[in-house]
């Protein structure tokens, strides 16, 4: 789903594996719904074999409360898996971060701090996967993978994540569905 359809190209790693694009306001469950319920799958059984890739982020205070509000209508939706986007450092993945970062990170985030650990924690408590990404910069996917949170080794500040990297990580957990559940971090292969 994106908020913006004009902003989607419909290029790249994401239309090279099928992936069906919606628009819909996160804050308008009955949207969501609909977006969720309206994609077509041939091996559904009981309908329920909607894949939701997320990336939704906030981009100014102004808009906190939205990727928890997201989170409860994709869960609300009943979409058999989630593949969400957080932040690495964030939530349950402050311990890859050196103290004086984690301290750092409510003055960086602000109120959006709250936001994004509570969307990461309502996601994983219900079963699913949360991806965490560095800052996103351009740049390419070659090289990068994912680990488990706990084979991140902690570092001063979270590396950057080009967003090629990021979308084929996400589409690779979709595709993988709930055979990785939990909180993953893309990773630079060492």
């Amino acid at each position: 789903m994106v908020r913006d359809p004009a902003r989607y190209d419909g290029e790249g790693v994401l239309a090279a594996r099928g992936v069906q694009v919606h628009h819909a306001d996160v804050h308008d469950q009955a949207a969501v719904a609909a977006a969720v319920h309206s994609v077509e799958s041939l091996d559904s059984v009981d309908g329920s074999s909607t894949v939701v890739v997320s990336a939704l982020r906030v981009t100014s205070a102004a808009q906190t409360g939205t990727l928890t509000a997201g989170a409860g209508a994709l869960l609300a939706a009943g979409a058999r898996y989630i593949v969400w986007m957080g932040g690495v450092g964030t939530g349950r993945s402050d311990r890859v971060v050196r103290l004086p970062t984690r301290l750092l990170l409510p003055a960086v985030f602000g109120a959006e701090l709250h936001d994004k650990t509570t969307a990461d924690a309502r996601i994983l408590d219900a079963g699913h996967t949360v991806v965490h990404c560095g800052r996103l910069v351009d740049g390419i996917a070659d090289g990068w993978g994912w680990l488990p949170v706990s084979g991140i080794p902690t570092r001063w500040w979270p590396t950057d994540t080009p967003r090629a990297a990021a979308a084929a990580v996400l589409v690779q957990h979709a595709e993988l569905c709930s055979d990785t559940t939990g909180l993953v971090v893309a990773q630079r292969a060492v």
